[in-house]
């Protein structure tokens, strides 16, 4: 996808000049490395936390609430996806 964002298709340029786009890497970073999908390393699934952000138990989920809101302040998020690569 981030390859596509920055290619020279015409559809892609098209995207960078209308849309600001912000991409978060991986979320469970500590819980992939372990062999886990969709958990982080306290066996927490972080899609079932969007609701109750602790910034102790969940500090990466925390964080991009955070980052929402501030782009929110400047502008509305139009789209929001969560792309999930299990194989």
């Amino acid at each position: 996808m981030v390859n596509y964002l920055l290619s020279d298709c015409d559809q892609a340029k098209q995207l960078r000049a209308n849309y600001i786009i912000y991409v978060v890497p991986m979320l469970n970073v500590d819980g992939v490395i372990h062999g886990n999908h969709r958990t982080n390393l306290a066996g927490r699934d972080l899609n079932r936390r969007w609701q109750d952000t602790s910034p102790y138990l969940y500090p990466i989920i925390y964080a991009v609430k955070n980052m929402a809101r501030m782009v929110q302040e400047e502008r509305e998020i139009e789209v929001y996806c969560d792309i999930h690569g299990h194989f």
